[in-house]
């Protein structure tokens, strides 16, 4: 027996007003494709830099994570 896939939708909610799942759906995707772009450039090379990108990896994890 297979166990079936239930899709939950994503709901947000910016400043008071609900997304529509295509918007939430950009910002999953915007996301990770930022997430991608600072394993792959970074932000610099300096340790402020560094640490930019430290929490910047974190809170889209947590994101993520929700999503």
């Amino acid at each position: 027996m297979t166990k079936e896939s239930k899709f939950i939708p994503i709901i947000m909610t910016v400043n008071g007003i609900t997304l529509t799942q295509g918007q939430c759906d950009t910002i999953r995707v915007a996301l990770m494709a930022f997430s991608i772009d600072l394993d792959a450039n970074g932000l610099g090379d300096n340790e402020g830099s560094k640490e930019m990108v430290k929490r910047y990896k974190a809170a889209i994890r947590a994101i993520t994570d929700i999503l």
